[in-house]
Formats: C-alpha cells, sequence, structure tokens
C-alpha cells in the first residue's frame, strides 16, 4: 500500500505531499497533529485541514486515484462482506501488515464511500461505507448492551446474536447472520 500511497500523493506540490505524509504517518508510523504541522510551517492547525482538504480533493480528481478504482472497489467488498461496518482494530489488521496500517488509513480516508467514526465511550474506532446501517448497528447494540445489563448474567453467543437481531429488526433491519460478529467488535459495551 505505500507504493500505492507514493503513486497518489506524485501528483500533488510537495508542501500538501509532505503535510499529507506527516499527518497520516506514512513515512514515520505515527500521524502528526495539526497543531505540530501547523508549527512546522508557522501557519494555524486550520490552515493545516484546509490544505489536507484541498489535497484530498485534488487527489479524487486526479488520474492516479481514477486508476485505483478496482482496490477502492475490492476495499468496500470487503467492508460490505463483513456487513458494511467494521471496527478499525479489525479492518486494518485484515486488510495489510502493521507497517503498512497507516497507508491503509490514509487510502480509506481519501476514497469514497468510506466514512471513519472516531471511538466513544460505547464504541471502538470504526469504518463504514453506509451512514444508515452504521446508525442501525449501533443503535443495536446500545438496545442490547441495556438489555444484557438489565439481565445481569452471563448469556451464550447465540442469546446476544439473538437479542442483537431482535433489535435490528425493531429498526427495520435485517442483517445476515454472519456479520454479528463484526458488528459486536465495534461494541465496548459487550463482550
Amino acid at each position: 500500500l505505500s507504493t500505492v500511497s507514493d503513486m497518489l500523493l506524485a501528483e500533488l506540490p510537495k508542501r500538501s505531499q509532505t503535510i499529507l505524509e506527516r499527518r497520516f504517518g506514512l513515512r514515520v508510523g505515527h500521524p502528526a497533529t495539526l497543531d505540530t504541522i501547523g508549527k512546522t510551517y508557522g501557519i494555524t492547525r486550520e490552515r493545516v485541514r484546509q490544505i489536507e482538504a484541498d489535497a484530498f480533493q485534488k487527489l479524487r480528481k486526479g488520474s492516479a486515484y481514477q486508476r485505483l478504482a478496482s482496490l477502492f472497489e475490492t476495499l468496500r467488498g470487503y467492508i460490505d462482506r463483513h456487513g458494511g461496518v467494521m471496527a478499525e482494530h479489525v479492518l486494518l489488521p485484515d486488510i495489510t501488515e502493521a507497517p503498512e496500517h497507516p497507508h491503509a488509513y490514509f487510502l480509506l480516508s481519501l476514497a469514497q464511500p468510506f466514512q471513519r467514526i472516531s471511538e466513544d465511550e460505547a464504541f471502538h474506532n470504526r469504518w463504514h461505507t453506509s451512514a444508515e446501517m452504521a446508525g442501525a448497528v449501533e443503535a443495536a447494540l446500545k438496545a442490547t448492551a441495556v438489555h444484557l445489563a438489565r439481565e445481569n448474567r452471563v448469556c451464550s453467543r447465540e442469546e446476544v446474536h439473538a437479542l442483537f437481531a431482535n433489535q435490528m429488526a425493531s429498526l427495520g433491519k435485517t442483517p445476515e447472520v454472519e456479520h454479528f460478529d463484526s458488528y459486536l467488535e465495534i461494541s465496548k459495551l459487550i463482550r
């Protein structure tokens, strides 16, 4: 994936390249904050964010991005085969080795239709291809967690799956049973 990232970045001016490399940790393996990058260039964090957004727009219109359509479609298919929503700590190791995680994160951030939702008290960082499905899964997982907390007992995997399926049905969704474990991976409340 580093080769793919390099191919994309080659279409940008040097400053935009460097900002994206630092922002996503493409050269050193860990991302730099907006503040840190801004201090390097003597600009505000908001200006760094603007340069990043502008660079993404340019990349999405570039020829390298168009040549990578099949890669992005493969990534989309992978997430969709896991129900359209995946925990980041599962997705990144599934698609590449650890040293390449920053590149996978960069490509997912760049490409449409991938969206990342940051972790909160109930869920781990996660990626989705459908905001509607992500919202339904999160609502069903929260309701399932509330039900399990009221039960105050250890439940079997099958019981948890049945509770989750009922919650999804109440939202008008009927996910595939093979997606349930993938959905449960995003939850911090259900273990």
